[in-house]
């Protein structure tokens, strides 16, 4: 009978360890549903805010391929006014197109709220 009873609650010991174990890992299971849960919601926002990026980097773009087109126009337009072909005037509007690369390039790479200089701020600047 001692034999049966100690059996008896050493079985006893095995079931509420087994069950402490199974509502521990029920905890977890929870726990990492929830981190999963986080986690896709954080990859959402993360791709949400990553679209909503290029689609400034898109605009930026066209923003300076339209500067620098209206650059050359303006190079063009100057050497047909003044019929001035020298090396002088190509010199100042490539310094003056360069710089305004490097202006543009450093302000969207610096700070996004810059994005909106304009060719005309850069020769007010140049």
């Amino acid at each position: 009978m001692e034999k049966l009873e100690a059996r008896a609650f050493k079985t006893a010991s095995h079931l509420s360890l087994y069950q402490a174990r199974r509502d521990k890992l029920e905890g977890l299971n929870k726990r990492m549903k929830w981190l999963e849960e986080e986690m896709q919601r954080v990859r959402d926002e993360i791709h949400e805010v990553s679209t909503d990026f290029q689609a400034l980097e898109d605009e930026a773009l066209k923003g300076f391929i339209f500067q620098i087109t209206w650059l050359g126009l303006e190079i063009h337009n100057t050497r047909s006014v003044y019929h001035d072909d020298s090396p002088r005037v190509c010199e100042e509007w490539l310094q003056i197109i360069a710089t305004s690369v490097l202006m543009m390039l450093s302000s969207w790479a610096t700070a996004p709220r810059y994005r909106h200089i304009s060719s005309h701020d850069v020769f007010m600047l140049g």
